[in-house]
């Protein structure tokens, strides 16, 4: 996949359907906007999940996300850690996003808060 040389360089970003147009020099195609920096971190999009041992948010052994053009997976403690140094992620749904946050609990965990409370989105995701 080829993007236009104007970008900055802190800026990843992907034409994929979903986002935003974003205004580009004459001669450029609009690009489609799917990540944002925030902070200097990228929002990674969880996008399945492994259990292990039950079928609760407890039991969220395994994560695998979208991070820019970037594909990742990772175990929950890895996770749960780079979300306490300031990193951002959430689950893509309709009509927003929702963001992931660390439950302080022994041991820590991850479940999805949309309006300050706290859904399910994690749980239905695909499982991998």
């Amino acid at each position: 996949m080829h993007l236009p040389g104007h970008l900055p360089r802190a800026l990843k970003a992907a034409y994929l359907p979903g986002g935003r147009d974003s205004p580009a020099p004459e001669g450029d195609p609009p690009l489609r906007i799917v990540v944002r920096e925030v902070g200097g971190v990228f929002m990674r999009y969880i996008t399945q999940i492994r259990l292990e041992g039950g079928a609760l948010h407890e039991h969220i052994a395994r994560l695998r996300w979208k991070e820019g053009n970037e594909v990742g997976e990772g175990s929950r403690l890895e996770l749960v850690q780079w979300l306490k140094a300031g990193g951002d992620a959430r689950v893509q749904t309709w009509p927003r996003d929702v963001k992931v946050e660390v439950i302080d609990a022994r041991p820590p965990y991850l479940r999805t808060k949309a309006n300050g409370i706290l859904t399910d989105n994690l749980l239905e995701l695909p499982r991998f």
